[in-house]
C-alpha cells in the first residue's frame, strides 16, 4: 500500500531494507517454530513408543508365563489384543498434539498482532501548553520543524526527513 508515497520521496532503497529485514526475522521465527515443532513430535513419538513397547512386554511376560487352565484369571492372547487396542485408542490422540500446538502458536500470535493494532491510539494530541497563535500581518512563520517515518525504531535506524526546519512566508 502507498506505493505512490513510496516513489514521490524515492524511498524504494529504504522500503526494500525493511522488508528483507522483516522477512529475515520471519524465517528465523519460523525456522525456531518448526524445530520447537519437531522436537515436540519426536519426545512425543519416543515417549509414545517406550510407554507402548513396555506395556505390551508386561502384558506378553504376563501371557507367556500363565496358564489359562489353573488360573481363571489369567491373561489369554485375547486380551493381550483387546489391551494393545486400548493403549493405541489411549495414546493416539496424542498424535495430534504437535499440530494443535501449531495452530495454538499461530493463533497466539495473530492475537497479539490484533492487540499491538488496538492500541495505536487515533486521537491527536495537542502539546500540554501550546503556543497561543498572535496573527497580526498573515504572515506564516515555521521554526525547527522536524519529521521522521518510524517513530518506533532506534534513533540511528530513522529516516529523518525535515531536521530543524525554519522558514517564513510573507503575508500575500
Amino acid at each position: 500500500m502507498n506505493f505512490e508515497t513510496v516513489k514521490y520521496f524515492n524511498g524504494e532503497n529504504h522500503e526494500q531494507i525493511r522488508f528483507f529485514k522483516s522477512l529475515q526475522e520471519y524465517k528465523s521465527a519460523s525456522i525456531r517454530v518448526a524445530n520447537s515443532l519437531i522436537t515436540l513430535n519426536m519426545t512425543q513419538a519416543i515417549i509414545i513408543s517406550i510407554g507402548l513397547a513396555s506395556t505390551l512386554f508386561i502384558a506378553y511376560n504376563d501371557i507367556s508365563n500363565s496358564d489359562p487352565a489353573k488360573d481363571p484369571n489369567a491373561l489369554t492372547f485375547s486380551d493381550f489384543i483387546v489391551f494393545n487396542i486400548y493403549v493405541i485408542q489411549i495414546y493416539n490422540p496424542l498424535s495430534y498434539l504437535g499440530s494443535y500446538w501449531r495452530f495454538i502458536r499461530q493463533a497466539w500470535t495473530d492475537v497479539e498482532l490484533v492487540l499491538d493494532i488496538l492500541e495505536v491510539d487515533q486521537n491527536i494530541h495537542e502539546v500540554a501548553n501550546p503556543i497561543k497563535a498572535d496573527i497580526h500581518s498573515g504572515g506564516i512563520e515555521f521554526k525547527n520543524i522536524n519529521f521522521s517515518y518510524d517513530k518506533n525504531l532506534p534513533e540511528e535506524e530513522k529516516r529523518q526527513i525535515l531536521k530543524n526546519l525554519s522558514f517564513s512566508v510573507p503575508a500575500g
